[in-house]
């Protein structure tokens, strides 16, 4: 114990971590959790790497022609990187490559509509339009962080790139406007437009009664095979051929890093990203055409926190220090959330707050009264021995560093003190009733192969690989 105490010790005062307090936390809780749970033994000998600089956040909508950390690299003439510089500073690149998934994803034949979003909410061009992957993580500097403004960022890569911005306007048939931010906005527009129509056509050539949106989470390498698992688990209950659904995937930059102790420090980024991704996808489903066709969007993991954003303004979760976000936050939360007849929101292992998140559920910009509510059935899967959403150590644990335990339900099964009596508590405080709330509220639990100790695996497919469970999840989403 005698070592564990001294390994805490150092994690709490070392100065290479000690830039950022929440970040500092991070890692603590997350060094901490793993020593408990057996994942690292507190014998082992550790050599402590230098962590890397994490700057703040800068808002997306400032202006950053002059006086930004971003631009101070503009005029450095540093020494040109080779190829295999580059490689290396790619492998360890945090955010993902979502072009990559778009052009493997381009050659499947399924009449599927997949939708790719960078960290503040964009869509990506058509993949025939190339973009340079080293120049859009790396503007500047190989120091540039994936925390940075200016990284992984369409907005910020074709506006201060003529070259690739006339290219994009031209692509688009886009003519030159009053400013290079004025005619991306244009450029976004009309990828919308194209979506729209390509969904229109679908839903008039194969008969399409209701549109399913799939979201995935946080650290998902490729997202494809869960999406096609859950597929053919709504075709193999037969819910096909009653719902006739469009499905439409929802691809966004949830960050990925293989190692796990690097999981806590990028878990903060990837919950901003989630928020942005949330309100890029609530403008998305405004401007379909589709207005009489339920929608059901079912969610995976920090999926959740993407598909209740889209729905409602969940500002309360909102973290307080992060004044600059969630300035723009508050200004994109203006636009409407989706007015369909009937939207389902269906959850797996939501890595989001239970209660925190359900209180702005009549949020909706403005807000609105139970009676018109338009979401008729929320549906949660929980695993109290989830590993991730339980942070190893339930209650305790999840409902720090960026609350996740809705996905466990508090680390309990049914009781006064579960999240999902906590999510019912909150919408009681919003004047639903009880018989409303029994109406709108469906769990289940689910069980997952074991990951270690007490504790079972997070990943989305090993919740579809739940057949008895998914049975009665998605009579939830597709059902009477």
């Amino acid at each position: 114990m005698s070592k564990l105490t001294g390994l805490l010790l150092y994690i709490s005062h070392s100065k290479a971590i000690n830039r950022a307090g929440r970040f500092r936390k991070a890692v603590f809780l997350s060094i901490l959790f793993l020593a408990i749970t057996g994942i690292l033994p507190v014998s082992a000998q550790f050599k402590f790497p230098k962590m890397p600089k994490m700057p703040a956040i800068s808002n997306p909508f400032a202006d950053n022609s002059k006086g930004t950390a971003d631009n101070a690299h503009v005029n450095e003439q540093p020494a040109p990187l080779t190829n295999n510089e580059k490689h290396e500073l790619l492998a360890g690149q945090r955010q993902k490559w979502l072009p990559a998934h778009q052009q493997d994803n381009a050659r499947l034949n399924d009449n599927v509509t997949r939708l790719y979003f960078d960290k503040f909410g964009h869509l990506y061009p058509d993949p025939a339009l190339s973009i340079d992957e080293f120049k859009f993580f790396y503007p500047f500097s190989r120091d540039i962080s994936y925390t940075a403004h200016s990284s992984g960022n369409l907005e910020f890569y074709f506006t201060n790139d003529k070259y690739k911005l006339d290219e994009l306007r031209k692509f688009y048939h886009v003519h030159a406007g009053l400013s290079p931010a004025r005619d991306f906005a244009v450029v976004q527009d009309s990828i919308l437009a194209r979506y729209t129509r390509q969904i229109t056509s679908l839903c008039d050539t194969f008969e399409i009664a209701s549109l399913v949106f799939m979201i995935h989470g946080f650290n998902v390498a490729d997202p494809q095979p869960s999406f096609s698992k859950l597929r053919r688990s709504i075709k193999k209950y037969g819910y096909e051929n009653t719902a006739k659904p469009l499905y439409i995937e929802v691809h966004w930059d949830g960050l990925y890093a293989k190692n796990p102790l690097v999981l806590s420090s990028i878990w903060p980024q990837a919950l901003t990203n989630s928020k942005y991704v949330a309100l890029g996808l609530r403008r998305f489903i405004s401007r379909l055409n589709c207005h009489e066709l339920p929608i059901s969007i079912i969610t995976h993991s920090l999926g959740a926190g993407v598909g209740t954003g889209a729905l409602f303004n969940t500002i309360s979760k909102c973290d307080g220090a992060d004044v600059e976000n969630n300035k723009a936050l508050k200004r994109l939360m203006n636009l409407p959330p989706p007015d369909e007849p009937r939207i389902r929101l269906a959850m797996l292992a939501p890595a989001i707050p239970g209660g925190n998140t359900f209180i702005d559920f009549n949020s909706r910009s403005p807000e609105i009264s139970p009676a018109k509510n338009n979401i008729d059935r929320i549906i949660i899967g929980y695993n109290p021995l989830d590993y991730a959403t339980s942070k190893g150590y339930g209650k305790l644990m999840a409902s720090r560093a960026g609350g996740t335990n809705l996905g466990c339900n508090n680390g309990y099964e049914q009781s006064y003190n579960d999240e999902i009596s906590n999510v019912k508590a909150a919408l009681k405080k919003q004047h639903y009733t009880d018989e409303q709330i029994d109406k709108l509220i469906i769990s289940r639990r689910f069980t997952t192969p074991k990951a270690y100790g007490l504790y079972q695996q997070h990943r989305f497919i090993y919740y579809l690989d739940d057949e008895e469970s998914m049975k009665v999840f998605l009579a939830g989403v597709f059902g009477e």
